[in-house]
């Protein structure tokens, strides 16, 4: 299956990406005939509309704020719009039952997956029963009412059902934690996990026709600070670091993505989803410790990567187009990789609420490719950094390219 023919499927049959932000949606080159994006009005979005008028329209309301994807969806101008280019199919990031609504009462077909089944699959505890015997992926765990969690002295990770880069994800280390815990949310059930201590390793992977497509590995770079003030925070992905990883850990990766892809199969999934799991340093053993049913956010950059090689095969993005689009998928995924991107995010000491252009510019200025935000809630996307080469020394420790990065933001705060 070549790009060619991808332009041939979105030539008959155009599709509009419809998101918060426009970065979500760059996974194709721009301009693509037949494939639209839709976002909020912001100097990023803007700068990139310039280069294609045509196919990115950007919008906005008279309160000036950020509007969430259904938010957008309801406006008067998204309907225009999709009228006017003859979009009936259109792709957001991450399904809601909302937006499904919205799609039936205005004869659009959504094509990602339906947002039951994606919350089935990515919360914490239902998941559990959708793996069924595939649950032994997971380390050793139990689930239960918050309550009903007694301290025995060794260290555990306590998961809520829902959770959002980290912030629902607990090591309990000490039983006056455990304690606050329980007195806030006493009956809510639990995730109980084994800890396990190692490096995190994402895969974005995807479904079509029954058959699972493995993408290129990454480090996920996880509560390094001063990206982040959670422990638990996701804040990049290093695909160079990756290559460090033994061919024995690269077949158990494949495995644990396989056997998620074959079980999402059988559940009428198609497209995106993404496999973190993490390396125990002890037993060299690789679990399962989250499925994202969704496009992962790491699955633009890695494209580009992708792309860039000048490689034959398909990128990611445009596999999961073709996936959502019914349209079978010939060649393999563009392997391998180099490259990390890594995302200040909106921390105490980073609260993105001043002018950040003198600090966009000398990111610029060491070559690195810089994405402004204007979110200011708490742990949401401030500044996304892309480099081409791999940001981390160790799973934990930023290299010489990471630690410039590090430096100039510390400088300019």
């Amino acid at each position: 299956m070549r790009m060619d023919t991808l332009l041939q499927v979105l030539t008959k049959r155009p599709i509009a990406y419809i998101t918060r932000d426009i970065e979500r949606a760059l996974g194709m080159p721009i301009p693509t005939p037949g494939y639209f994006i839709i976002t909020n009005k912001t100097k990023s979005s803007e700068e990139i509309r310039l280069s294609s008028p045509e196919t990115i329209f950007t919008v906005s309301t008279s309160d000036g704020l950020t509007l969430d994807t259904y938010d957008i969806l309801v406006l008067p101008e998204t309907k225009d719009i999709l009228s006017a280019h003859g979009i009936g199919d259109i792709v957001v990031f991450q399904n809601t039952t909302r937006i499904e609504r919205w799609a039936a009462e205005n004869n659009i077909t959504i094509l990602n997956p339906k947002a039951d089944l994606a919350k089935r699959v990515e919360e914490k505890v239902s998941q559990i029963e959708w793996l069924a015997e595939d649950a032994n992926l997971l380390p050793h765990h139990q689930v239960l009412p918050l309550k009903d969690i007694a301290w025995d002295g060794v260290p555990f990770v306590l998961q809520f059902n829902r959770s959002h880069t980290g912030q629902g994800t607990h090591i309990i280390t000490d039983e006056s934690v455990l304690k606050e815990l329980q007195g806030k949310f006493p009956d809510r059930p639990v995730r109980v996990v084994v800890f396990v201590s190692g490096p995190m390793i994402t895969v974005n992977t995807l479904v079509s026709h029954n058959e699972t497509f493995i993408g290129n590995p990454s480090l996920q770079i996880t509560g390094v600070k001063p990206f982040t003030d959670l422990p638990f925070a996701t804040v990049g992905n290093d695909w160079s670091f990756a290559h460090t990883l033994g061919n024995e850990l690269h077949e158990q990766l494949t495995t644990i993505s396989k056997t998620i892809g074959s079980r999402l199969a059988r559940s009428g999934w198609k497209g995106l989803f993404g496999i973190d799991a993490i390396i125990d340093t002890q037993s060299q053993k690789m679990y399962l410790i989250e499925i994202n049913a969704r496009q992962p956010a790491s699955t633009v950059f890695e494209s580009t990567l992708e792309r860039e090689t000048g490689s034959s095969g398909i990128t990611i993005f445009a596999a999961h187009l073709l996936a959502l689009l019914d349209t079978p998928i010939t060649q393999n995924i563009i392997a391998p990789i180099n490259g990390a991107q890594i995302v200040q995010r909106v921390t105490n000491a980073f609260p993105n609420n001043s002018n950040t252009t003198p600090l966009v510019n000398t990111l610029k200025m060491s070559g690195l490719t810089v994405l402004p935000y204007e979110n200011i809630v708490h742990n949401r996307d401030a500044i996304r950094i892309q480099s081409q080469a791999g940001l981390m020394e160790t799973s934990t420790e930023l290299n010489t390219q990471g630690l410039l990065i590090r430096d100039i933001l510390q400088s300019n705060v």
